[in-house]
């Protein structure tokens, strides 16, 4: 719901910036559309850290270390070449947005892989929250928070 908020806080704010350009609205159009599979792979990468907050009771600073250490990260890709980096779920979605602003063709296979590994993301979030989840009720309790 947020999200949605929040995508639609950008539109019209676009809009309003760009007073009804209709080029640029397709553009931002496209590109809030592609915002979705990366919030997907985030969400996974949330519930992996509200995973180890079912067995730790007290992860302090760690979701901030975690997401500055991201961004930072994300922020150092060079798009011309591959790198581990690409396999955060933000990453391939900045080459997307970077080719789409280019005006060059996006490939296919391209597009697929960044579903995909999003996918792949919430996949892992939600395995691993229950594997936590499932231990938590057997041998932790759930009164220490």
């Amino acid at each position: 719901m947020i999200s949605a908020v929040t995508m639609s806080g950008i539109l019209v704010f676009s809009i309003a910036v760009h007073i009804l350009n209709f080029s640029n609205l397709v553009f931002f159009l496209k590109a809030l559309v592609l915002i979705v599979p990366s919030i997907i792979g985030m969400y996974g990468i949330g519930l992996m850290i509200g995973a180890v907050g079912l067995g730790e009771k007290n992860t302090g600073q760690m979701v901030m270390i975690i997401q500055g250490t991201m961004l930072f990260l994300i922020n150092m890709i060079q798009t011309e070449k591959f790198s581990i980096l690409h396999l955060l779920p933000f990453a391939p979605g900045i080459v997307i947005v970077q080719t789409l602003y280019s005006g060059q063709p996006i490939s296919a296979l391209i597009s697929l892989g960044y579903v995909g590994l999003n996918l792949l993301w919430l996949a892992a979030g939600v395995s691993f929250f229950n594997v936590m989840l499932e231990r938590e009720r057997r041998y932790g309790s759930f009164d220490h928070y």
